[in-house]
């Protein structure tokens, strides 16, 4: 019995994926390669946030990353970056289009859903206009996850609190490590507010500009009347493609939804929306 507890123990530890020597330790400012040519630094650690700089020939980007409470926090491995331990886990970082996007990380990847602590059903999706309020708040955020998905193998379901303090700090610096990320702007109730989480996307995409390879912002103003209707679209600085231009307001007209501006007596009036499209060829 003793030697075959020996034997399955060794087997155990032969077929067991080895961990990077680094996984008991990263300091802060320690930059490694943790698969071919990707290279990560810890850029800061705060409240329990790590902000990740992932480099790798394409470029570079940031992550902010912080474990639900009593687990460590994970770390980053392999050319893809994949994440052990520390799970589950949420993860800020530049999404659709650059937008700021959320995730929720369980053991075999991004699925999860969320819900304030007291609350009796759980929210499908966790958007960065969700989180962005409750800095020094908790969250409850629950993972089900398969280590082989098609065929339903390796189920695991993991949940836990998540204390959303310092959100804010590292939001900051995650906007100064990678300018590049969009976030949305503050609620404003003195000017009109957009409802629809895209208004263009890849799908939109002009044949003419998709032959000539054209990319570029487009940035936009409408009137939004009191009762929340677009009139109109004037282009404010061009993406350099008339197409594109042409596309942004089509698609504004089609399907952009408005919260209309109000005044200091919360009252509806007229105002005007600037906005933007990111146009990038989807392939």
């Amino acid at each position: 019995m003793f030697n075959r507890w020996i034997i399955g123990a060794a087997l155990l530890a032969a077929f067991a994926p080895a961990l990077p020597a680094y996984a008991q330790s990263w300091p802060v400012g320690v930059e490694r390669e943790v698969g071919a040519g990707t290279y990560m630094q810890v850029v800061e650690e705060n409240n329990g946030w790590r902000l990740w700089r992932i480099e790798d020939r394409s470029g570079s980007t940031c992550r902010a990353i912080k474990s639900v409470r009593g687990q460590p926090h994970p770390i980053p491995v392999g050319s893809g970056v994949s994440w052990f331990r520390g799970t589950p886990f949420v993860s800020i970082s530049r999404g659709f289009q650059n937008r700021a996007a959320v995730g929720i990380q369980g053991r075999y990847g991004y699925a999860g859903k969320w819900r304030q602590p007291g609350d009796r059903y759980w929210n499908d999706e966790l958007a960065f206009a969700d989180i962005e309020p409750l800095d020094g708040q908790l969250i409850e955020i629950y993972s089900e996850t398969f280590e082989y998905p098609l065929i339903f193998v390796g189920h695991s379901v993991e949940t836990g609190l998540l204390d959303l303090t310092g959100l804010s700090g590292i939001i900051d610096s995650l906007r100064r490590c990678d300018p590049d990320i969009v976030f949305p702007r503050p609620y404003d109730p003195s000017t009109p507010a957009l409802l629809n989480d895209a208004i263009a996307t890849s799908a939109d995409y002009p044949s003419q500009a998709l032959r000539d390879r054209s990319e570029g912002i487009t940035r936009y103003r409408v009137l939004v009347t009191s009762q929340g209707e677009g009139m109109g679209c004037e282009i404010t600085e061009s993406s350099g493609d008339s197409t594109l231009d042409a596309e942004t307001c089509r698609q504004m007209r089609r399907r952009a939804r408005f919260e209309p501006a109000r005044n200091s007596d919360g009252d509806p009036v007229n105002g005007y929306y600037e906005g933007y499209v990111v146009w990038e060829l989807p392939f």
